[in-house]
């Protein structure tokens, strides 16, 4: 992470690997606050890049809705659910997995 910081441009696209490997650890250990973190930082490098409703940014809120989940905090792990699923449904067709996938998490939440 520190030579991809030092030699890239702090939005460059690729640090969103970097970033998200390194959430991925700290959610592992339980460092939720680090976690977030890092999915915070991938969201403010792809929402520059990428368009409105891509499902990349999708998945990132997925992520951190999961964060929150696992923090208990279930008002804040569904409003960032719910970005996923409006997302989903104006970038996926109405049968895409995926979509079944959101909604059956938003059931869960």
């Amino acid at each position: 992470m520190n030579i991809q910081e030092n030699n890239l441009p702090s939005d460059h696209p690729h640090l969103v690997i970097v970033y998200n490997n390194i959430a991925r650890v700290y959610k592992s250990m339980g460092y939720y606050q680090k976690t977030l973190s890092f999915y915070k930082k991938i969201l403010d490098i792809q929402t520059k890049f990428l368009p409105p409703i891509h499902p990349d940014l999708a998945t990132v809120y997925d992520n951190i809705s999961s964060v929150y989940e696992y923090m208990r905090d279930y008002e804040m792990a569904l409003s960032f659910c719910e970005k996923a699923r409006c997302m989903r449904e104006k970038s996926l067709p109405p049968t895409h997995p995926d979509l079944a996938n959101c909604y059956n998490k938003i059931a869960h939440i």
